[in-house]
């Protein structure tokens, strides 16, 4: 028996809607700041990683899909998220590595499948 995917988020709100669902993240919140890595389900049942950060105007759902990348495997996921990391910027590597690490570590729990059929009438179980 295979189990359900479940997800962090369904985005019943901005760009993201319908067409993405969270699987799992990481963030480096540190005050009213946010940066974050996410781990996707795309509508068209493919994995997909996005990172981006901003602050308390504004959130993920915002996010332009067309920057996500989709990925072939949860393992593929899981080395992105190491590199996002590990860039160099306003966000060290002390705040991002280890939750980071924890993201890695509930992938390889869940190890999402790299393509799931999804019902094109109702994405991510919502309300029909």
């Amino acid at each position: 028996m295979i189990a359900a995917e479940t997800y962090a988020e369904t985005w019943d709100w901005g760009g993201l809607k319908g067409r993405f669902a969270t699987i799992d993240y990481a963030d480096s919140l540190c005050g009213y700041e946010w940066d974050e890595f996410h781990v996707l389900r795309g509508a068209d049942g493919h994995l997909y990683v996005g990172e981006d950060g901003g602050c308390s105007c504004n959130s993920f759902s915002e996010v332009d899909p067309a920057s996500f990348v989709r990925v072939a495997s949860w393992q593929e996921a899981a080395d992105k998220a190491q590199g996002w990391a590990k860039e160099e910027g306003d966000w060290s590597e002390e705040r991002r590595l280890p939750v980071a690490m924890s993201l890695i570590e509930r992938l390889a729990q869940k190890r999402p499948a790299p393509f799931v059929q999804i019902d094109p009438r109702n994405p991510f179980g919502g309300a029909a």
